[in-house]
């Protein structure tokens, strides 16, 4: 998962990290991280402006 895309969902509040670690970066849990990137595949699979995208990626 890249993460400018993890920020972006941050940004959009979408997401929000659970804990900052010892390095002082935010963490997530997988699970809802996961969640978040089905929902977004499921709604771009459902959008035609996405469905080339999804074609040429897949």
């Amino acid at each position: 998962m890249p993460q400018a895309r993890i920020r972006q969902w941050v940004r959009r509040n979408k997401l929000a990290p659970i804990e900052v670690n010892a390095d002082g970066k935010p963490t997530y849990q997988v699970r809802k991280v996961r969640n978040l990137w089905a929902r977004m595949q499921a709604s771009a699979d459902g959008n035609p402006s996405n469905k080339k995208q999804l074609e040429l990626t897949a």
